[in-house]
């Protein structure tokens, strides 16, 4: 028995018996052939159909296929040999896993896809609620947004406006309730902002229970909301300069919070009085001049629950 443990695998049961052990068992040209079969699912444990699956060598695709309606996918009579092993999906980050096929192997591989990542380039120009994102407060769509592709996947974003005459702030969230996960975004403030505060949500309930990374010009800031009260966990000086890229992510594993901006920790805490336990996770834009707007464009979006 080997198991193979891929970013978006979970747990991988790979059962294998090789025939004739006194053959090259990766020779190509060996007549006994491998078969590889298996199934792939969402994070959550649901049937995935749909997920193309590649097994590739020296940079090229040798074989291809897709899981059908029952999520099943299957490779017969291949070539023996070391097989770098794709697995995509629409919504999910692509990761890649070395497989050793021997002559004669019949392995059976479970994939379960990990990491969620959205965008929004496939998404229609205009779409108020990409898949995956619920809007709940203020004028959010997908945009197009050309410049700087070095810092986000061009060429659509998702872009929140914020009028201070409105609801109280702009919130898209992610639609499934989280527990433990990890979230990073792409972020970038418009010039055109006036008081601006931008971030994530996190374990959102409702507008009276969350938890916030926000930051302004200056400042980046983990704050608490709970049953109406809002309480600041943590604060440091941080400059944000408007229509310019940051990395913003957030790992929750039970009451313990870690913050990074650009891959560098800012913020670890553990909150012990009340914490909140579980909610959705989404994106929050807002401007404290109650007649001026605030713009902010979101990219990148990476969940793992």
């Amino acid at each position: 028995m080997r198991i193979i443990v891929l970013t978006i695998i979970v747990g991988l049961l790979v059962s294998t018996a090789c025939l004739e052990p006194d053959r090259a068992p990766y020779d190509p040209n060996n007549p006994n052939k491998p078969s590889l079969y298996g199934y792939t699912y969402h994070y959550d444990g649901s049937p995935l159909p749909g997920a193309t699956i590649k097994l590739r060598q020296f940079g090229e695709v040798k074989y291809s296929t897709v899981s059908n309606t029952e999520a099943w996918f299957e490779f017969v009579d291949i070539d023996p040999g070391v097989y770098e092993l794709y697995g995509e999906a629409e919504y999910y980050d692509t990761q890649i896993e070395t497989t050793y096929l021997c002559a004669g192997c019949r392995d059976t591989i479970d994939i379960y896809f990990q990491e969620l990542y959205f965008h929004f380039d496939n998404e229609a120009l205009g779409t108020q609620e990409p898949f995956g994102f619920n809007q709940l407060y203020g004028t959010w769509e997908v945009q197009e947004d050309l410049g700087e592709p070095d810092d986000h996947s061009t060429p659509n974003v998702y872009n929140a406006l914020h009028d201070g005459t409105g609801p109280p702030f702009a919130l898209s969230v992610f639609r499934d309730t989280l527990e433990d996960f990890w979230i990073g975004v792409n972020i970038k403030v418009r010039s055109l902002s006036v008081s601006w505060h931008a971030g994530l949500m996190l374990r959102y309930q409702n507008e009276s229970n969350y938890y916030l990374v926000r930051f302004m010009p200056d400042t980046i800031s983990l704050m608490k909301m709970r049953n109406g009260n809002l309480i600041e966990l943590e604060s440091d000086t941080y400059n944000f300069a408007p229509d310019t890229w940051y990395r913003v992510s957030a790992y929750l594993h039970d009451d313990y919070i870690k913050i990074y901006v650009d891959y560098e920790e800012v913020f670890e805490r553990g909150d012990y009085s009340s914490p909140l336990s579980w909610g959705s996770a989404g994106l929050w834009l807002y401007t404290s001049e109650p007649t001026g707007s605030a713009t902010a464009n979101f990219d990148d979006v990476h969940i793992r629950p």
